[in-house]
C-alpha cells in the first residue's frame, strides 16, 4: 500500500501534485466519514428541545421543554395505575364445597334472658368464638382461610379459639349438656354451603383482564410544551421525561444501527472513488452521479 501511494500507475518515484492532493482529498473525507459517524453516536435529544437526562423533581426550568418531533409512547406509570385498579376490583372467584356445611349465628338475642348470668356466659363465649358468624356442624373447629358467602357479603373466616365440636365445648367449658343448652331454633342458626375462595381462578382472571387492557398511550406533537419555562418540575413530570428518554432510546437504537450503517457504506464508496482516482481511472458519468446522489442523501 505505502508503494502504491509513492510511486503512481506510470511508474515515476516522485509524487506528483494530483497524487498528493487526492490523497489529501482521502483524508478529508475520513474526516467528514467519521464527524457524520460520530454526529449519529451523540444526537440523543432527538424529542426534545435540548438534553434532559438530568432534569429531576424539584428543578426549576430555565426555558420551555419542548417536543423536537411527534412521538407516542407507553406511560407505564398510569398503565401500571390501571393494571393495580383492575387486581382491586376485579371480583373474587368462589366455588362449592358440598361435602361440608356451615351454621351460621344470625342472631344472639333470644338466647333466654339477659338477665340470667349464666345465660349472658353463654352469650359471651358465643360471641367471641362465633363472632365471626360461622362455625361448623357437628365438626371440629379449624383456622381455614377461606370465605363464607352470607347474603352477599363475604365474611372471612378468623382464627379460631378452641379446637372440639360444639357440644363437647360448651359441655366441657360451661357445664351445659343437651337437656339444659339452648336449642338451635332459639339461637337463629340457619345453614349455608361451604363456599371456599379459588385462588387461582381469581388470579387467572386478573392475568386475563390485564392482557386485554390497552397501555395508556401519551401522544405529542412536534412544538408542543412538555415543561414550560420557570416551572419547578414535578415527580409526575420527571416521571414523564424518564419514560420519554426510556422510549427514546428504545425508537433511535434501531435508527442509530441504520445510520452507522449508512457512514460505513458512504466511507467504503468515498474510498472506492478515491481509489479509482488514483490508478487513474476516471468514473464514468453514471458512477460519479449516483454517488453525489448518495453523498447529498447522507448530509439531509
Amino acid at each position: 500500500m505505502s508503494a502504491f501511494f509513492k510511486n503512481n500507475r506510470h511508474g515515476n518515484s516522485e509524487e506528483s501534485v494530483s497524487e498528493r492532493n487526492a490523497r489529501y482529498l482521502i483524508v478529508f473525507l475520513l474526516f467528514v466519514c467519521f464527524a457524520l459517524l460520530f454526529s449519529f453516536v451523540s444526537r440523543n435529544n432527538r424529542f426534545f428541545s435540548y438534553a434532559v437526562d438530568y432534569i429531576k423533581a424539584g428543578d426549576l426550568v430555565d426555558q420551555d421543554i419542548t417536543a423536537n418531533a411527534t412521538f407516542d409512547f407507553v406511560d407505564r406509570k398510569r398503565t401500571e395505575k390501571n393494571y393495580d385498579e383492575i387486581r382491586q376490583t376485579t371480583p373474587r372467584i368462589y366455588f362449592t364445597d358440598d361435602s361440608k356445611t356451615f351454621l351460621v349465628v344470625a342472631d344472639f338475642s333470644r338466647i333466654y334472658s339477659d338477665s340470667d348470668p349464666q345465660n349472658l356466659r353463654i352469650r359471651k363465649i358465643l360471641s367471641d368464638i362465633y363472632g365471626r358468624r360461622y362455625f361448623e356442624l357437628n365438626d371440629v373447629f379449624s383456622d381455614r382461610s377461606e370465605y363464607v358467602v352470607l347474603d352477599g357479603q363475604t365474611l372471612e373466616k378468623r382464627d379460631l379459639l378452641h379446637s372440639g365440636t360444639i357440644d363437647s365445648y360448651l359441655r366441657d367449658n360451661f357445664g351445659i349438656n343437651e337437656t339444659t343448652k339452648p336449642s338451635l331454633s332459639e339461637i337463629k342458626m340457619f345453614i349455608v354451603p361451604n363456599v371456599v375462595y379459588d385462588y387461582m381462578a381469581t388470579m387467572q382472571s386478573i392475568s386475563n383482564l390485564i392482557s386485554n387492557a390497552p397501555p395508556v398511550m401519551v401522544s405529542y406533537k412536534r412544538g408542543d410544551i412538555i415543561i414550560a419555562r420557570d416551572e419547578i418540575v414535578s415527580e409526575d413530570q420527571a416521571e414523564l421525561v424518564r419514560e420519554i428518554r426510556e422510549s427514546e432510546n428504545a425508537v433511535t437504537a434501531y435508527g442509530m444501527i441504520f445510520k452507522l450503517s449508512i457512514s460505513f457504506v458512504m466511507f467504503f464508496l468515498a474510498f472506492y472513488y478515491i481509489y479509482e482516482l488514483f490508478k487513474g481511472n476516471k468514473l464514468r458519468r453514471k458512477q460519479y452521479y449516483y454517488f453525489t446522489c448518495f453523498a447529498e442523501f447522507l448530509y439531509l
